[in-house]
């Protein structure tokens, strides 16, 4: 009985040990990627900045429909405006998410107004999975990370790495082994058409800098496996703060 305790006890040091190097390892990985990135400093300093972004949403399931969007970002907020034609139909589709609640309105009309703790809990879990490299890079004590390996995205060989926090599904990141540069998100969020619980992923690619740090300027989104959307970048622009009016759903 001894001896078998004194083996257990030995084989928990181990694992101890090699998770312990595990996460060291996930750490040098996302080192690396924060010097690719721009450096500690400069992605410091857009911590706590606002961005516009103008860009092109092709949709899949409207045969690649092309829409044109912009993005205002900020302090967990943001609105999204997009402009689309089907069918010779002008339509204008606004989300805007201010901390508190969701809504969503098509030509002017309330279409969807989310309020509710428990509404919006699948929104604040994709909110965090775009969070989490920012989390990791700037160094959140909130956050554990741990190496998950190497695998390839398309033909780029990558090294994974899984971001834990409490109350959060774990997300994964793969960053390209060359460049060091975030290449892929992995985690598992809500398929808000579908109303089910899917496998979702971003690939991120065609970095250009941006007062001194490197942003993604095309990003294609999986569902299980499925392309959703594709957005490509047109241009990006980092202010202090918007104002609290940008975020101010229609009544």
């Amino acid at each position: 009985m001894q001896k078998a305790a004194l083996a257990f006890t030995a084989l928990a040091l181990l694992l101890g040990g090699a998770q312990a190097r595990a996460d060291e390892e996930a750490k040098k990985v996302v080192a690396e990627a924060v010097k690719a990135h721009g450096g500690a400093e400069a992605l410091a300093k857009m911590k706590d900045k606002s961005s516009i972004s103008k860009a092109k949403l092709i949709i899949p399931q409207l045969n690649n429909l092309e829409a044109k969007m912009e993005i205002f970002s900020g302090a967990k907020k943001f609105k999204h405006e997009v402009e689309l034609s089907v069918n010779g139909m002008d339509i204008k589709q606004i989300t805007i998410y201010n901390g508190k609640s969701l809504v969503v309105s098509v030509n002017g009309m309330k279409v969807i107004e989310l309020t509710k703790k428990e509404e919006l809990e699948a929104l604040e879990e994709a909110i965090f999975a775009e969070e989490a490299a920012g989390l990791a890079m700037l160094g959140s004590k909130d956050i554990e990370m741990s190496i998950i390996g190497e695998s390839k995205v398309d033909d780029t060989p990558v090294i994974g790495v899984r971001v834990t926090k409490k109350g959060h599904k774990d997300v994964s990141l793969f960053f390209d082994k060359s460049t060091h540069l975030l290449r892929k998100i992995e985690n598992r969020g809500m398929d808000f058409q579908t109303q089910t619980e899917v496998g979702q992923e971003r690939i991120i690619s065609e970095y250009r800098e941006v007062d001194g740090v490197k942003r993604p300027m095309k990003v294609i989104v999986n569902n299980d496996g499925k392309k959703v959307a594709e957005l490509e970048i047109i241009e990006t622009k980092i202010v202090d703060k918007l104002d609290d009016d940008t975020f101010t759903a229609p009544k």
